[in-house]
């Protein structure tokens, strides 16, 4: 039986279709919970999971598991307010959990926002950190200046900018580039088996700039989010 999940992120929704072999099969974006509803809907499935953060939509048609901290999880969770950790974050930890169980593994989620998150050997999660992502940072330089223009990732220089353009896209970027990085040399001083993974919406522009072998896994969430269904379906 095929199952969907549903990842609402902050500016649209994304459908991953999963095979009854547990084979992502397709990925649909759509702009609106509901729209990705309707999807879902025109492909006659009826479980669904989703991160969407509330219940007051009734969907009869559908059996549909709406993820909260009270989930059963394939790892443990130490953070020190677990119903405050973000539900996106807590599916990507958990499809880490499952590729690489009892493993350290770091993990970079790079869209709007950018998380890092570390599971360790323990398959334990004591927290992690957020920073500004790559469009936010280029809209908060024309924002809060009255001279910088509003930069795209298009706008990259190589090395150093030379005009205010491309001096913004490369400050933006390279910044990120070198806090991901500045990130794993930290942490394989610690941990010398370590697992690299980097997901989320920007993941094409980043995967190539990290000085180590990684796992780009764009779909990080979508897997997690079945694999938590899989954990707490019918119960």
């Amino acid at each position: 039986m095929y199952k969907a999940v549903i990842d609402q992120g902050n500016t649209r929704c994304k459908v991953g279709i999963f095979s009854k072999m547990g084979i992502l099969e397709e990925v649909h974006i759509t702009q609106t919970f509901q729209e990705a509803i309707d999807y879902i809907n025109s492909k006659s499935i009826k479980i669904v999971i989703t991160n969407h953060k509330t219940e007051t939509e009734i969907y009869p048609d559908f059996n549909i598991y709406y993820l909260n901290h009270l989930f059963k999880l394939p790892f443990l969770n130490l953070y020190k307010k677990p119903e405050t950790l973000g539900l996106d974050r807590i599916a990507s930890l958990a499809a880490a959990a499952i590729l690489f169980p009892n493993q350290n593994t770091l993990i970079f989620d790079v869209g709007t926002c950018i998380t890092i998150d570390f599971l360790n050997e323990n398959n334990a999660y004591n927290g992690g950190n957020i920073s500004p992502g790559l469009k936010m940072r280029y809209k908060a330089m024309h924002h809060f200046t009255s001279k910088l223009p509003l930069s795209t990732v298009e706008n990259i220089f190589p090395k150093m900018g030379n005009t205010s353009m491309s001096a913004t896209a490369n400050g933006a970027f390279y910044g990120i580039v070198n806090e991901l990085n500045g990130y794993i040399t930290d942490f394989k001083k610690d941990y010398q088996n370590l697992n690299i993974i980097i997901c989320g919406g920007d993941t094409l522009h980043f995967d190539k700039q990290l000085k180590t072998e990684i796992f780009a896994k764009p779909n990080l969430v979508l897997e997690g989010l079945y694999q938590l269904l899989l954990l707490n379906e019918n119960k």
